[in-house]
């Protein structure tokens, strides 16, 4: 890549395959990006390279199984983020019991929009606030669980339907949302992931859920929750919700394809970190009364 060997160091070496952590200096930090994975007239550049760095590691009889640029492992087109909306929740230090909602230019804005723990990065689905009062302004709030990697495909193609559903009859395809996020950040919908610290740092984990707009002709009666044990169902998963009302079935015959369109549209990513054991955390004590050996 013609870069001078004084911007590269490596930043720490994980073992288990072995994941090299390269820190590409200022102002060359854009020269890799887009020799790596450049579109247009450097698509071929790209490629070669790739290629070069393949020919390296067989040289050790290795090979790579996947190359990350940047920080974050998601690799989201900028163009379907709003960062208007980004947010996190924050308290007010005049008063310990309210709890605001900030975009990134500190106006407070729907304090609704982010749940407490949680970081929001908005997602573009429309041009401006009044374009998407108007079209999903009166639809309901939802949560939804991914695996962090079908992130971008999600946003770009919709929600894949599901046949693994209890209250699906036959083998009616449906996805499951929840009006509750701590239910839908559960480990059975929500992937954790657990960082590996360096020598003296904590253990830190990592959630991301969708938040979504639902239309409300397609939530139908909302459905008890699934996870809890048999002997604990009288746990309290979310304050406030009941248990009785955590799973909206959105079945696939509401929709013409595969893909519900038409009735859940994605607005926000909604990230949080975990700075302990999850289990150690008061509002994730319920998680100890499902069926969720590990995380």
């Amino acid at each position: 890549m013609q870069l001078p060997t004084d911007s590269l160091t490596i930043g720490h070496v994980e073992e288990s395959g072995v994941i090299l952590h390269l820190v590409i200096h200022a102002p060359y930090g854009p020269i890799v990006i887009k020799q790596m994975c450049g579109r247009g007239r450097y698509n071929e550049l790209s490629m070669l390279n790739i290629q070069t760095i393949q020919k390296c590691c067989a040289k050790f009889d290795s090979r790579i199984h996947s190359i990350v640029l940047g920080k974050s492992t998601l690799p989201i087109e900028k163009s379907l983020m709003d960062f208007i909306w980004n947010k996190m929740r924050i308290n007010d230090n005049r008063s310990t019991n309210n709890t605001y909602g900030f975009d990134s230019f500190d106006r407070e804005n729907r304090e609704s929009m982010c749940p407490p723990g949680w970081k929001r990065i908005g997602i573009k689905v429309a041009n401006n606030d009044a374009a998407f009062d108007s079209k999903w302004g009166s639809w309901h709030v939802a949560y939804h669980g991914t695996q962090g990697p079908y992130a971008p495909f999600i946003l770009t193609s919709g929600l894949r339907v599901s046949n693994q559903q209890y209250f699906i009859p036959g083998n009616h395809q449906a996805i499951c949302l929840s009006p509750s996020i701590e239910y839908a950040a559960h480990p059975r919908y929500t992937r954790l992931w657990r960082t590996v610290p360096n020598d003296g740092e904590k253990c830190r984990y990592y959630q991301l859920v969708f938040q979504c707009r639902v239309n409300p002709a397609a939530v139908g009666d909302p459905k008890p929750e699934t996870l809890l044990q048999d002997i604990h169902k009288t746990t309290r998963i979310d304050k406030d919700f009941r248990n009785e009302e955590l799973e909206w079935i959105i079945q696939a015959n509401t929709a013409t394809e595969e893909h519900i369109r038409d009735y859940i549209v994605c607005y926000g990513l909604m990230i949080r970190v975990i700075d302990s054991e999850p289990n150690d955390l008061s509002i994730l004590n319920w998680w100890k009364h499902t069926n969720c050996d590990e995380y």
